[in-house]
């Protein structure tokens, strides 16, 4: 074996939540690599191996090199708040979020509709794990057959771990440390917030597609995060925009980034790659993309800054009735707080952490929304995510009077509200008209832009407190 250089590192800066101690061990040759070094990261869940460029802060990881590595020794946090014996009070609520659209062939496009199931498919595991047997089993095929043994190995690159699961015919909602997850036949959505590594599981999350599913074929893929309040303390790749984009253009074609809003203050980043035609060439090494379909698909987004404190103090341990960390203390928050009004027929499971912070995942039929807050005064953040269109049965909701339901209950002083819709269901519900109307005399406007980008509509609204 050669080993041209050992530089070890013991960095306890780089995390909000947890402290890490590193040894980043550089310059294997490949065919030397030491057996026994790749049993111990397989062996071992606290320690997880990438690949890495430069051993400097501001490095961008280079996914081709494989020579070097860098062997972490923190366990995966398990609560979106940090532990109080280490706590620096720089909790960073604000989420990424990814979101992969599969399809099996350029023929073959997804529906966010899962209205009719093929129980005969031949993706359906042979001996699936006693976990994954349920009354829903039936209903699964795609990405849903991935075991829960799996996706919890592909989080544990994410630096997350499961909280808890439960499901209907059409999704499986995963509530997790760091936020949600979310898995349809074709299509994963994942959320995370503190110092998590997200990014980090995309070539995992791909290889996941193609075993167990033979998804060859990437339909749409979004990913998406506000500002972050402490960017410094954000991991490769996430330190930076550009090193998130660069690393997102390792793994798809035809990528475009976005930085929507006002610069110096709040904004929101965007990168969408959508399909090349059929008639294109698809570059050798890449994943095969397809073409776009006419397939309906809306998310509305509410990011807040500056919550009330007098109403964060219910989403603290023990500060409200017998609230304690777990699925019982959510549940009991997720009802005081009015949460469970927002949505009244969803299935809804929520999660009080210890010492505070909340996190919440709904599914009704084949949609869901998601809400996780960080209360603490000094980096206090809550977020509303949904995919529920405005126009079903059980819905007759505009975007202001949705808006209204959130907002009153965390009464933030300034909010984003981010519309994502595809443009061809322009005409199908309210949204676009809804969302260019006034939302409460208490806030005033400071932005509001609209994009018509590919195959969407993309509309940003931010305001302050009048």
């Amino acid at each position: 074996m050669t080993l041209a250089n050992l530089f070890l590192s013991h960095d306890f800066n780089n995390a909000d939540d947890a402290p890490q101690s590193k040894s980043i061990i550089g310059s294997f040759t490949p065919d030397d690599q030491p057996p026994a070094l790749k049993t111990r990261l397989l062996e071992n869940p606290q320690t997880i191996a990438l690949p890495l460029s430069s051993i400097s802060s501001q490095a961008t990881l280079n996914s081709s090199s494989s020579n070097s590595y860098i062997l972490c020794t923190d366990s995966p946090p398990t609560s979106n708040t940090a532990d109080t014996n280490n706590y620096t009070g720089c909790f960073e609520g604000q989420e990424k979020l990814l979101e992969i659209w599969f399809s099996t062939s350029a023929e073959d496009i997804p529906s966010p509709s899962c209205d009719q199931f093929d129980t005969k498919s031949s993706l359906k595991l042979q001996s699936p794990d006693p976990e994954d047997i349920d009354e829903f089993s039936q209903y699964r095929t795609g990405l849903r057959l991935i075991p829960k043994r799996v996706l919890r190995d592909m989080l544990d690159l994410v630096h997350c771990s499961v909280l808890d699961s439960f499901s209907n015919a059409y999704i499986d909602s995963y509530l997790l440390s760091e936020s949600s997850m979310f898995m349809y036949p074709h299509k994963i959505v994942i959320k995370t917030c503190g110092t998590t590594t997200l990014l980090l599981a995309l070539e995992r999350i791909l290889d996941l597609a193609r075993i167990y599913c033979s998804f060859k074929s990437i339909h749409r893929v979004f990913y998406s995060r506000k500002s972050f309040m402490f960017p410094e303390n954000q991991p490769v790749p996430h330190n930076s925009w550009d090193n998130e984009v660069s690393h997102l253009d390792t793994y798809f074609e035809n990528g475009s980034s976005y930085i929507i809003g006002d610069a110096n203050t709040d904004h929101w980043y965007l990168y969408m790659a959508t399909p090349k035609r059929a008639d294109e060439q698809t570059a050798p090494g890449n994943v095969e993309t397809s073409e776009l379909s006419e397939t309906s698909d809306t998310t509305i987004e509410i990011l807040m800054t500056g919550l009330n404190p007098s109403k964060m103090e219910k989403f603290y341990c023990g500060h409200f009735g017998d609230s304690s960390e777990g699925l019982l203390g959510g549940k009991l928050i997720e009802k005081a707080s009015n949460i469970s009004d927002i949505y009244p027929d969803a299935t809804c499971n929520s999660y009080l952490f210890y010492p505070c912070g909340f996190s919440s995942n709904a599914i009704l039929g084949e949609h869901y929304f998601n809400i996780h807050v960080t209360p603490e005064p000094s980096c206090s953040f809550a977020s509303f995510e949904s995919n529920i269109p405005l126009s079903i049965p059980t819905n007759k909701d505009s975007v202001a009077n949705l808006v209204s339901k959130v907002i009153d209950i965390f009464s933030p002083t300034q909010f984003t509200v981010t519309i994502f819709k595809d443009i061809h269901q322009h005409s199908k519900d309210t949204t676009s008209d809804d969302a260019s109307h006034t939302i409460s005399s208490e806030y005033k406007s400071s932005d509001r832009i609209v994009y018509k980008l590919d195959g969407y509509w993309l509309q940003y609204n931010h305001y302050i407190r009048a």
